[in-house]
């Protein structure tokens, strides 16, 4: 189990993250049962099936490409692991690293909305409002942060 480095499901390849605990059986089902979870969400959202409990970390699984327009412009890849850690890794750089954690996660699969708070890792005490419109599940959110100053895209990268 410890080699398991992502899974295939009708093509798709599916990055996900598992990192085993052999010294503690529960801790190492705790882990295995929070990632699989994360997979049938994933399976679900790409086959167009809402699940019963979507997470944030399913509906951005794997590297995503951010556009963000407005007070700043720019993009970066971003990624949501732990299930609400974000990492950014802007083009300029070569590692991702942990920026924010996402607070107050509302996901509505039937209004199409996902919305959330960046709270940032100090020093760092930027609190960053998300509103987004799922255009298509699991590769593409549209929306504006900090109370519509700033528009953003997130794009799934293959």
């Amino acid at each position: 189990m410890g080699d398991l480095k992502g899974f295939i499901h009708k093509g798709l390849d599916l990055s996900y993250k598992y990192e085993g605990a052999k010294s503690n059986l529960k801790s190492e089902a705790l882990k295995f049962n929070k990632v699989s979870k994360v997979l049938v969400n994933d399976i679900l959202i790409r086959n167009k099936i809402s699940p019963k409990a979507p997470t944030i970390e399913s509906l951005f699984s794997g590297k995503w490409k951010l556009i963000f327009q407005g007070k700043v412009s720019g993009t970066e890849e971003v990624q949501v692991s732990n299930s609400n850690q974000f990492f950014a890794k802007p083009y300029n750089h070569n590692t991702f690293k942990h920026y924010f954690n996402l607070e107050d996660i509302d996901i509505d699969l039937k209004k199409k909305k996902i919305s959330f708070i960046k709270i940032g890792i100090p020093p760092d005490n930027r609190r960053i409002k998300s509103v987004l419109k799922i255009i298509e599940p699991g590769n593409h959110y549209e929306g504006v942060e900090e109370d519509g100053v700033q528009t953003v895209s997130y794009f799934k990268i293959p």
